[in-house]
């Protein structure tokens, strides 16, 4: 007879625990809001910049800048809100 494909000491079925999702509230709108903060920060230099008036780099570098940064803090408040318990619902006072 022969012998099982199964290496001794290896479970043949592994369990997986799905974890709770870590996304929270913020998670679909992070690059929305980002590109918004952005164009409403650095709109005057860029548009500058594309007209010749100043350095494109500098109003390049700039609008990078403040889109990485609002990235950030925007990952930063939406894993803040996604660790937040959901809230109970509070017993009705009239029933």
């Amino acid at each position: 007879m022969g012998k099982p494909a199964t290496t001794p000491g290896v479970p043949e079925f592994q369990i997986v625990v799905k974890r709770p999702s870590t996304r929270g509230p913020l998670a679909p709108y992070r690059f929305a809001i980002s590109v918004l903060v952005t164009m409403l920060v650095t709109f005057d230099d860029l548009r500058a910049a594309a007209f010749g008036d100043a350095s494109g780099d500098d109003a390049m570098l700039r609008a990078i800048g403040v889109a990485v940064f609002t990235w950030i803090v925007l990952s930063v408040l939406n894993r803040i809100l996604a660790s937040v318990p959901p809230a109970e619902e509070a017993a009705d006072p009239t029933t």
